[in-house]
Protein backbone atom coordinates (compact mmCIF):
# COMPACT_ATOMS: atom_id res chain seq x y z
CA UNK A 1 0.00 0.00 0.00
CA UNK A 2 1.51 3.23 -1.06
CA UNK A 3 -0.01 6.14 1.25
CA UNK A 4 1.34 9.46 0.63
CA UNK A 5 0.58 12.40 2.74
CA UNK A 6 -1.37 14.18 -0.18
CA UNK A 7 -3.89 11.81 0.29
CA UNK A 8 -5.16 12.44 3.52
CA UNK A 9 -3.64 16.14 4.30
CA UNK A 10 -6.16 18.60 4.39
CA UNK A 11 -5.94 21.80 2.22
CA UNK A 12 -6.56 25.07 1.93
CA UNK A 13 -4.84 25.44 5.34
CA UNK A 14 -5.97 28.78 7.24
CA UNK A 15 -2.60 30.77 7.85
CA UNK A 16 -1.50 33.25 10.05
CA UNK A 17 0.90 36.32 9.12
CA UNK A 18 3.57 36.59 11.67
CA UNK A 19 2.75 40.07 12.52
CA UNK A 20 -0.46 39.92 13.53
CA UNK A 21 -1.44 39.86 17.15
CA UNK A 22 -1.67 37.04 19.18
CA UNK A 23 -6.00 37.92 20.06
CA UNK A 24 -5.93 38.04 16.57
CA UNK A 25 -4.80 34.21 16.18
CA UNK A 26 -6.88 33.57 19.14
CA UNK A 27 -9.88 35.04 17.32
CA UNK A 28 -8.83 32.85 14.23
CA UNK A 29 -8.75 29.39 15.35
CA UNK A 30 -12.40 29.78 17.24
CA UNK A 31 -14.02 31.08 13.68
CA UNK A 32 -12.41 28.69 11.93
CA UNK A 33 -12.53 25.61 14.46
CA UNK A 34 -8.92 24.92 14.49
CA UNK A 35 -6.41 24.18 17.11
CA UNK A 36 -3.01 25.47 15.45
CA UNK A 37 -2.33 28.03 12.83
CA UNK A 38 1.29 27.72 10.19
CA UNK A 39 2.87 31.45 10.94
CA UNK A 40 3.47 32.90 7.39
CA UNK A 41 5.58 35.86 6.18
CA UNK A 42 5.84 37.32 2.69
CA UNK A 43 3.83 33.49 2.22
CA UNK A 44 6.71 31.75 3.26
CA UNK A 45 6.37 29.53 6.46
CA UNK A 46 8.09 30.36 9.12
CA UNK A 47 6.96 28.57 12.67
CA UNK A 48 3.17 27.87 13.77
CA UNK A 49 1.31 28.88 16.61
CA UNK A 50 -0.99 26.38 18.60
CA UNK A 51 -3.32 26.86 21.27
CA UNK A 52 -0.98 25.25 23.88
CA UNK A 53 1.73 28.19 22.76
CA UNK A 54 -1.24 30.44 24.03
CA UNK A 55 -1.80 29.01 27.25
CA UNK A 56 1.54 28.98 28.29
CA UNK A 57 2.96 31.79 26.90
CA UNK A 58 0.36 34.21 26.93
CA UNK A 59 -2.54 33.41 29.57
CA UNK A 60 -0.10 31.57 31.98
CA UNK A 61 1.74 34.68 32.23
CA UNK A 62 -0.99 37.29 32.65
CA UNK A 63 -0.06 39.08 29.10
CA UNK A 64 -2.11 40.74 26.87
CA UNK A 65 -2.66 39.10 23.46
CA UNK A 66 -3.50 42.37 21.97
CA UNK A 67 0.15 43.51 22.72
CA UNK A 68 2.29 39.85 21.58
CA UNK A 69 2.71 39.60 17.95
CA UNK A 70 2.23 35.88 16.48
CA UNK A 71 6.23 35.66 16.03
CA UNK A 72 6.41 35.95 19.92
CA UNK A 73 4.97 33.21 20.85
CA UNK A 74 4.85 30.66 17.63
CA UNK A 75 6.85 27.54 18.17
CA UNK A 76 9.91 27.30 15.43
CA UNK A 77 11.95 26.12 13.96
CA UNK A 78 8.32 23.70 12.79
CA UNK A 79 8.44 20.31 11.75
CA UNK A 80 7.46 20.21 8.01
CA UNK A 81 6.72 16.99 5.23
CA UNK A 82 6.01 17.51 1.58
CA UNK A 83 3.04 16.08 -0.09
CA UNK A 84 5.00 12.63 -1.29
CA UNK A 85 6.44 12.06 2.38
CA UNK A 86 4.84 7.97 2.82
CA UNK A 87 2.36 8.79 5.41
CA UNK A 88 4.11 6.29 7.87
CA UNK A 89 7.73 8.18 7.74
CA UNK A 90 5.68 11.67 8.63
CA UNK A 91 3.44 10.27 11.39
CA UNK A 92 6.55 8.90 12.90
CA UNK A 93 8.17 12.52 12.19
CA UNK A 94 5.56 13.60 14.05
CA UNK A 95 5.49 11.21 16.80
CA UNK A 96 9.41 11.66 17.44
CA UNK A 97 9.16 15.45 17.66
CA UNK A 98 6.46 15.42 20.20
CA UNK A 99 3.88 17.19 17.60
CA UNK A 100 0.14 16.53 16.81
CA UNK A 101 -0.05 18.84 13.50
CA UNK A 102 2.44 18.84 10.44
CA UNK A 103 2.48 21.65 8.25
CA UNK A 104 2.58 20.28 4.35
CA UNK A 105 5.02 22.56 2.05
CA UNK A 106 6.15 22.82 -1.33
CA UNK A 107 8.91 25.71 -2.23
CA UNK A 108 8.73 27.33 1.00
CA UNK A 109 4.54 27.45 0.90
CA UNK A 110 1.51 25.80 3.25
CA UNK A 111 -0.57 23.76 0.66
CA UNK A 112 -1.94 21.74 3.48
CA UNK A 113 -1.52 20.42 6.89
CA UNK A 114 -1.24 16.53 8.39
CA UNK A 115 -2.65 15.76 11.99
CA UNK A 116 -2.63 12.79 13.93
CA UNK A 117 -6.04 13.13 14.40
CA UNK A 118 -6.89 12.78 10.86
CA UNK A 119 -4.74 9.51 10.38
CA UNK A 120 -6.30 7.83 13.38
CA UNK A 121 -9.88 8.89 11.80
CA UNK A 122 -8.71 7.66 8.56
CA UNK A 123 -6.63 4.55 9.67
CA UNK A 124 -8.15 2.84 13.28
CA UNK A 125 -5.73 1.00 13.55
CA UNK A 126 -3.06 3.29 13.48
CA UNK A 127 -4.66 5.74 16.01
CA UNK A 128 -4.28 2.88 18.55
CA UNK A 129 -1.14 2.02 18.31
CA UNK A 130 -0.64 5.84 17.60
CA UNK A 131 -2.28 6.75 20.87
CA UNK A 132 -0.57 3.87 22.57
CA UNK A 133 3.09 5.06 21.54
CA UNK A 134 2.71 8.35 21.25
CA UNK A 135 5.13 9.54 24.61
CA UNK A 136 7.27 7.26 23.83
CA UNK A 137 8.14 8.25 19.74
CA UNK A 138 7.72 5.36 18.47
CA UNK A 139 5.58 4.24 15.39
CA UNK A 140 4.79 0.45 15.56
CA UNK A 141 1.95 0.20 12.78
CA UNK A 142 2.00 -1.04 9.51
CA UNK A 143 0.69 -0.82 6.65
CA UNK A 144 0.57 -4.62 5.52
CA UNK A 145 -3.24 -5.74 3.99
CA UNK A 146 -2.96 -9.01 5.23
CA UNK A 147 -2.51 -7.77 8.95
CA UNK A 148 -5.22 -4.53 8.94
CA UNK A 149 -8.92 -5.94 7.87
CA UNK A 150 -11.82 -3.71 7.11
CA UNK A 151 -13.31 -5.01 10.72
CA UNK A 152 -13.53 -2.70 13.43
CA UNK A 153 -12.90 -5.76 15.79
CA UNK A 154 -10.11 -7.62 13.80
CA UNK A 155 -8.11 -4.18 13.61
CA UNK A 156 -8.00 -3.75 17.77
CA UNK A 157 -6.93 -7.57 18.15
CA UNK A 158 -4.73 -7.03 15.06
CA UNK A 159 -2.96 -3.67 16.60
CA UNK A 160 -2.60 -5.36 20.60
CA UNK A 161 -0.78 -8.04 18.39
CA UNK A 162 1.98 -5.15 17.78
CA UNK A 163 1.70 -3.40 20.76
Amino acid sequence: MNLLVAHLMIKNVVTIEAGQNVLKAAELMGEKRVSSLPVVSKGKLIGIVTEKDMVIRVVARGLNGKKLFVEEIMSYPVAITSPETQLEEATKLMLSKGVRKLPVVEDGHVIGILSLTDVAKAYPVWGVCIMADLNQGQFIASTDEEVYTKDPVDNITNSNALM
